[in-house]
């Protein structure tokens, strides 16, 4: 290295000098420029950036400005704004800030960059409102003049190395909505460093606020200008849901009266294209304390501990929505159904209009890969019934696999557990789809109690189910078309009742198993029905009415339904076994002054082969006893399932106890009951929809007591049908036939069987006599009420001796049965039969001996002249016809004269004596009489008609033939009534010592009195 000399040195001296002289000269320049520039920053500058301040801003804004300082360090580029405000027009606070710190980068500037070091905004606080209108209170400051929408020709260069904002606070008001809405943001705070609005340049920022709520939004990330885009997380937590009600409230029908809600996720938006990208990666949305609840119901319809989704990925641009996880966890839900609906359909659709995806636009594709319900109390209540319901789970555990909204066709894991709070619990496993609904799924259901669902029954049936629990299990499935069930179920401890309580049925366990049911076409086969003890209770009340009476039994007697055109295809139902297990029906009926208690016990058996279309497949083989002592036995075909019905069954009660429906029948019948059994055979015929019964009724030892005051009781003569009816062996048989058409709106089982009953009892008590002989094969004209006897005697007729002999072998056989018999005689036949008896006895007591005695009867000629001289003292002249013509007045016919002889006169003493009558001497008084010689010796005349003879011959006096002269006798003869009666007594006597004869007692013969009527003897039944 070179050693300085002494010039050099001194020249460096004067060189240092001379630059220390220029230092010194520019830090006196810089100093005076600091001192100006300061005190035009502090004294000058301040008041006067102030005053543009406020006149510009104001100006821009349309607002008073009030700028209380202004400093400025022109050094550092650094402006300062404090206690600056904004006020509306009316004089109300629009925006305000305690301190606002600009500091600019020279260098930026220079380059054309609107540059920031740091920019600092301390204590902001400004207010946003809407009007009822929904107008912005800062509405006319988006609205720009025409001269201000010029076209901007360039881009705005910004660069801010770092933003800050402290302690900001924003107060909301909007009064645009039903309930005005207002909440604080603040205090926020909000760090932006290196934002430039050059290409792909990343800025980190960071913003923190809080209202006045407790809410806090964390939104944190990445900023880039150009491309507009951002990236980063962003987090809102605890935000009140309840608080923001003005803006859902319209849109939704419940209250959302408590509930914090988190909402936290990744975002990556860019919104420089043509179509904007937003994407949304591992969000998740949780809420806690939520209550939902209906307006004027305290009572929350819905409450979650957490209800919340996980993993929730969006991409706006792609149009998928996907979420790991939906959950509820913790809490409850109501829901009711009344006459206007289910209240959740109003809850969730409100008042607001759907929304639809706009047309063109493809839907968004949404799934969400598993959805679980955990802990959760469902309660349902049904107040549309008649009988309200209320069903609780509790708890209630949910979960499904992946859904595929856009592909409801895809099968969905599903596994359901719900225990109910009465009892009993559900479990479903497997997998679905939804559209179309195609299941695989095993489902159990053990031990529910069914009575708290009984509301359902009752508005289905009428009636009450007050226990009753439901086991069942098997597989719900599914083919194209149709849903198909496999499995078992049983229904233990069922109780149905009336409405007011009363029971009507139940069984200790109905077990159904080997079930196999398909709904298109509706197929239901079932292998066993195992009906263990059902019973069923029948009251029959004051008014007539039965306690079934409420539900779809509305009446004892059901009508038969007529058939009705099918609308569809029928299903087809097989059971292959029911087998019936200590059955009971139970009949009271208190109606009656003594109720009537009657019970079918024990009825057990089975019945198998049962078809819709093989119908005459079933058969039927069941046991039971009435009232616990008499058996029944039902046996044929039956198959109530066939299109039509078929039944083919014989029914046989033996010696059923009737003294238990005494009741009955002294209302009905009007007598007391002391004895009696019933046994029936019943052959029972159902084919085609046509019934055929044929039923023989048979009645043992079938007793009546004393009569019974009773305004239902029939008028015809049952004590009288009784006796009729029964037989040596003290039976009554009867055939009921029952024959109709189940087509006949008319037909009704119960009222033909009446119809037959009362048609016997009225036969009885009309022609009681035929109805007794038809039963011995007599001929149904058979009049065996009358037995006619020959007119004027007491001698029956050869055809009522027959009808004789029909009465006593069928009275024979109706020991009951008693006779009355009442004697007749006519007065007019009779009479006329009686008058030659009369006649006969008046000549032979006005006889002589030599005319008459009793031993030797008439001799000679003496009835002749008793005739004559019986007739010459009614009449008082002589048998003659004065007029020579005979005109008898009772002879059937006259007797034309002979003709008359021509001969000569004898003397009266030359009369022959062969004619020694009365007749005779008036002949030889009247006529002469021809004697011996002129009988033997005259010669024979010559014959002449009557009219020649009448010309030629002398008047002659006619005599009166016997005959006529007994008529005319007979015509004065009238017969007494007290002889008409005791031939009619005759007459009874005579009936009743045959029927004695035949072997009935006289006991059982009543004699009444005689009278006048027909040529017989009446008989009455009692």
């Amino acid at each position: 290295m070179k050693t300085p000399t002494i010039k050099d040195i001194r020249a460096a001296a004067a060189a240092r000098r001379s630059r220390r002289e220029r230092q010194r000269r520019w830090l006196i320049g810089l100093g005076v420029g600091v001192v100006v520039v300061g005190v035009l920053a502090v004294f000058v500058l301040p008041p006067w950036v102030r005053s543009q301040v406020e006149t510009r801003l104001g100006a821009a804004l349309r607002r008073p400005v009030t700028v209380e300082r202004v400093s400025l360090n022109l050094f550092t580029l650094t402006a300062t704004l404090e206690q600056v405000a904004i006020a509306e027009t009316d004089g109300s606070l629009f925006a305000r800030w305690d301190r606002l710190l600009v500091n600019g980068d020279a260098l930026a500037w220079v380059r054309g960059i609107r540059g920031f070091d740091r920019i600092e905004l301390d204590g902001f606080e400004g207010r946003v409102g809407l009007d009822a209108e929904g107008a912005l209170n800062f509405a006319d400051l988006l609205e720009r003049n025409d001269a201000e929408e010029a076209t901007e020709t360039g881009r705005l260069k910004l660069a801010i190395d770092a933003l800050v904002v402290r302690e900001a606070k924003l107060n909301f008001r909007d009064a645009s909505r039903s309930v005005p809405f207002a909440t604080t943001l603040g205090p926020m705070s909000f760090t932006l460093e290196g934002f430039r609005t050059e290409h792909d340049a990343e800025a980190p920022y960071e913003f923190v606020a809080t209202t006045e709520a407790g809410e806090s939004l964390r939104w944190k990330g990445q900023l880039s200008a150009v491309p507009l885009r951002s990236a980063g997380s962003i987090e809102i937590s605890g935000l009140h849901l309840a608080k923001y009600a003005p803006y859902y409230a319209d849109l939704i029908g419940f209250q959302v009266r408590e509930g914090r809600m988190t909402v936290a996720g990744d975002y990556t938006t860019n919104l420089s294209g043509d179509a904007p990208e937003v994407r949304l990666s591992n969000a998740k949305v949780d809420v806690t304390a939520l209550q939902l609840g209906k307006s004027g119901d305290a009572t929350p319809v819905m409450r979650a501990e957490r209800l919340g989704a996980e993993g929730i990925n969006f991409d706006l641009g792609r149009r998928t929505v996907e979420v790991a996880q939906v959950s509820w966890t913790g809490g409850d839900l109501t829901a009711t159904r009344t006459a206007a609906g289910i209240d959740w359909i109003d809850l969730l659709v409100g008042q607001g209009e759907s929304e639809t995806t706009a047309a063109g636009a493809e839907p968004f594709g949404a799934k969400i890969n598993a959805i679980a319900i955990e802990g959760v109390d469902v309660r349902w209540v049904d107040q549309s019934l008649p009988l309200p319901v209320e069903v609780r789970v509790s708890p209630l555990r949910l979960t499904l696999g992946k859904v595929d909204l856009t592909r409801l066709d895809t099968a969905v894991a599903v596994g359901l557990r719900a225990t109910f709070a009465s009892g009993g619990e559900v479990q479903v496993s497997g997998e679905t789809s939804l559209v179309p609904f195609k299941p695989a799924l095993l489902v159990s259901v053990t031990d529910l109690n069914l009575a708290t669902m009984g509301g359902y029954v009752a508005e289905a049936t009428g009636y009450n189910l007050t226990q009753g629990r439901l086991s069942l299990e098997g597989q719900l499935g599914a083919t194209d078309e149709a849903l198909v069930w496999r499995g078992q179920t049983n229904l233990a401890g069922a109780r149905l009742s009336n409405v007011d309580g009363g029971p009507l049925t139940g069984w200790e366990n109905l077990q159904v198993t080997g079930i196999d049911l398909v709904t298109e076409p509706m197929t239901v086969e079932v292998a066993s029905v195992r009906w263990i003890r059902p019973d069923v209770t029948v009251v029959m009340d004051a008014a007539g009415s039965t306690n079934w009476r409420a539900g779809f039994l509305a009446t004892p007697e059901i009508a038969v339904p007529v058939a009705a055109a099918p609308t569809a295809v029928a299903p087809v139902i097989r059971v292959n076994r029911v087998e019936l297990v200590e059955a009971r029906i139970d009949f009271t009926d208190t109606s009656l002054a003594a109720p009537v208690k009657l019970s079918l016990e024990a009825l057990s058996g089975e019945l198998t082969g049962l078809s819709s279309v093989e119908v005459a497949k079933g058969r039927a083989d069941l046991r039971g006893k009435v009232n616990g002592l008499a058996p029944v036995a039902i046996a044929g075909n039956f198959n109530p399932l066939g299109r039509p019905a078929y039944t083919d069954v014989k029914i046989d009660f033996d010696r059923i106890d009737l003294v238990p429906i005494d009741g009955y029948i002294g209302k009905y019948a009007g007598y007391a009951l002391q004895r009696g059994r019933l046994s029936l055979d019943i052959d029972f015929k159902l084919q085609d929809r046509q019934v055929s019964s044929e039923s023989v009724a048979t009645l043992d030892d079938f007793t009546l007591g004393g009569k019974v005051k009773s305004p239902d009781a029939t008028s015809l003569p049952v004590g009288l049908a009784v006796a009729l009816l029964k037989d040596t062996k003290g039976q009554i048989v009867v055939d009921v036939p029952v024959a109709g058409s189940l087509d006949d709106p008319e037909f009704r089982f119960g009222r033909v069987v009446w119809r037959v009953i009362t048609n016997l009892l009225t036969k009885v008590a009309t022609s009681p006599f035929a109805l007794l002989g038809s039963m011995v094969g007599g001929a149904q004209d058979e009049e065996l009420d009358r037995q006619e006897f020959v007119a004027g005697a007491a001698s029956l007729t050869d055809a009522s001796m027959a009808k004789l002999d029909t009465l006593s072998r069928a009275l024979r056989e109706r020991p009951g049965l008693v006779l009355d018999l009442v004697g007749e005689a006519d007065a007019s036949a009779d009479a006329a039969a009686l008058r030659p008896e009369v006649l006969e006895k008046q000549l032979r007591t006005a006889a002589t001996p030599e005319q008459f005695t009793v031993a030797t009867g008439w001799r000679g000629r003496g009835r002749e002249t008793a005739l004559m001289n019986r007739y010459l003292e009614v009449f008082g002249v002589p048998p003659i016809d004065p007029n020579g013509v005979v005109t008898p007045p009772l002879v059937a016919e006259v007797v034309k004269p002979a003709p008359v002889p021509v001969k000569a006169v004898s003397p009266p003493g030359a009369i022959a004596e062969e004619d020694q009558t009365l007749l005779g001497w008036i002949k030889q008084v009247f006529k002469g009489s021809p004697t011996a010689a002129d009988t033997v010796d005259a010669p024979k005349p010559v014959e002449k008609s009557p009219a020649e003879a009448v010309i030629a011959a002398p008047p002659v006096l006619a005599a009166l033939p016997v005959a006529e002269v007994e008529a005319r006798l007979l015509s004065r003869i009238e017969v007494s009534e007290a002889r008409l009666l005791d031939l009619a007594q005759e007459r009874v006597l005579v009936v009743s010592a045959l029927l004695e004869a035949k072997g009935l007692p006289a006991s059982r013969l009543n004699l009444g009195l005689p009278k006048l009527g027909q040529a017989q003897v009446t008989l009455t039944l009692r």
